[in-house]
């Protein structure tokens, strides 16, 4: 029940991936790094000049199924009656 907690978590994964996606790109020595970022795989190969990759839309589906296991898990396991 700490919705300031999750909004926080949210948003810094969030920052830390496009933080990644970025600077991945300028220091060879951690290039690797940018297959960690969703934003990779959602913006990385120009998809409006050169159509969709769909293995990067796999990817995408791919952690959207994952969280979505997860978050039902775990709200299951709540006492939501109040």
């Amino acid at each position: 029940g700490r919705r300031s907690f999750s909004v926080a978590v949210a948003a810094g994964i969030a920052i830390l991936g496009w933080l990644i996606n970025g600077f991945a790109s300028l220091v060879g020595a951690v290039s690797w790094l940018k297959y960690l970022s969703l934003f990779y795989y959602y913006a990385g190969h120009d998809p409006l000049t050169q159509g969709v990759d769909f293995a990067d839309v796999a990817v995408l589906v791919g952690v959207t199924l994952l969280l979505l296991v997860v978050a039902v898990t775990a709200a299951s396991r709540r006492d939501l009656r109040g």
